[in-house]
């Protein structure tokens, strides 16, 4: 494995873990803005809502203008994002910023996919693309002991916190290792 595929299995962790990372902080943002049960689970949804949303758009512009300047403008959504949770005096704060993220992190969950083959042979991008799978789905189903562990030590805010440096540091990774990709001139 090369220093480029580490990068995006490090960016496709992160969009996996982001999303559930702060499930077990639920309780506690609860109790801290006096909101229901109902509000707060509305964190999670307005993050897959916009997620999803957000990789409409982020496939077409990483056609555009090219995977890397739309990944890391991506990054700088999530990175705002995670810094407005993690600083959240207020649940439409904290819903906003969730929104944020999940717009943000779409564009490395959904272009770091078409790097691979953008920059491998036929029979590398498969077996990179089963291992890259392998990673983002391992990373969900982690997501919320690593959360609860955090929540734990650092309260609900911990969570963004940590979601907040990985963003910085992928964001440091993606400007030095991140190739500019292709640029598609014709559109469906």
């Amino acid at each position: 494995m090369n220093t480029l595929f580490i990068v995006i299995v490090l960016m496709e962790v992160l969009s996996g873990i982001e999303i559930d990372i702060c499930v077990p902080g639920f309780p506690e943002i609860q109790s801290s803005f006096r909101i229901s049960t109902f509000a707060v689970e509305g964190l999670l949804s307005i993050n897959l809502f916009s997620n999803c949303v957000g990789a409409l758009i982020a496939g077409n512009l990483g056609d555009r203008y090219g995977r890397k300047p739309v990944i890391l403008c991506g990054l700088a959504l999530f990175i705002l994002g995670s810094l407005i949770c993690a600083s959240a005096l207020n649940y439409p704060m904290l819903f906003a910023g969730r929104l944020i993220q999940g717009f943000g992190i779409s564009c490395p969950a959904c272009l770091a996919y078409v790097i691979i083959p953008d920059t491998y042979d036929i029979k590398t991008h498969q077996k990179l693309l089963g291992l890259l799978n392998f990673f983002t789905t391992a990373s969900m189903a982690i997501a919320p002991v690593i959360g609860s562990h955090i929540t734990l030590y650092c309260g609900w805010r911990g969570n963004f916190s940590v979601c907040l440096i990985c963003g910085i540091l992928l964001f440091i990774l993606g400007c030095f290792f991140l190739p500019r990709g292709k640029k598609t001139t014709k559109y469906l």
